[in-house]
């Protein structure tokens, strides 16, 4: 489905595209309402896997997948001043996300000279997704943060059969009519 630029451009909804940067190994969150070449760059660079896509270079510096450094980030949304966090995972309760440090073998002649910063944060990514896990069930208890995710496996990110990536995606439609009483408690409309 095509980006609608128009209405993405007239929504007054403020919207961040979590990256990781390379020379730092840490998250950093740009937006773009108006240059339609440079959204579509910074999409492009949010979606840059190490070992499968090249970093992306944008504004001199060089840019990974920002789930590397902040998978889902609720915690930049408490920042930017919110009250209450929605947030979506793709990943089913104990789902194993990849561990780069499996990887070690690959990953060092490709970044470790290079991009040292990206490299260690690739290395603790699991601890810091594991982390992040036990951040966001302690928020949903306290009624700050409203969780939505599968409960099963479907299909995973690379996945080409359509009928799976069909059945995933009704998945996810039958779990938001299910919760939708839910969510709209928690979030008081």
């Amino acid at each position: 489905m095509p980006l609608d630029f128009e209405a993405y451009h007239n929504s007054n909804i403020e919207c961040e595209i979590g990256l990781t940067c390379c020379e730092t190994g840490r998250a950093e969150f740009k937006s773009e309402k108006n240059d339609k070449k440079r959204l579509l760059d910074l999409i492009s660079a949010s979606c840059a896997l190490p070992m499968i896509f090249p970093m992306a270079e944008l504004e001199g510096k060089h840019y990974a997948d920002g789930c590397i450094t902040v998978p889902i980030p609720f915690e930049r949304a408490f920042e930017k001043g919110c009250d209450k966090v929605v947030a979506i995972s793709t990943h089913y309760p104990g789902e194993a996300v990849t561990d780069f440090r499996k990887y070690r073998a690959i990953l060092n002649p490709m970044y470790k000279r290079k991009y040292p910063d990206l490299f260690r944060a690739l290395m603790v990514r699991l601890k810091r997704y594991d982390k992040m896990f036990v951040q966001m069930e302690k928020l949903e208890k306290e009624g700050r943060l409203f969780l939505i995710r599968p409960v099963i496996d479907l299909c995973d990110q690379f996945d080409t059969n359509m009928d799976k990536m069909n059945e995933s995606y009704e998945h996810g439609v039958e779990i938001a009519k299910n919760r939708m009483a839910d969510l709209k408690a928690f979030l008081e409309i």
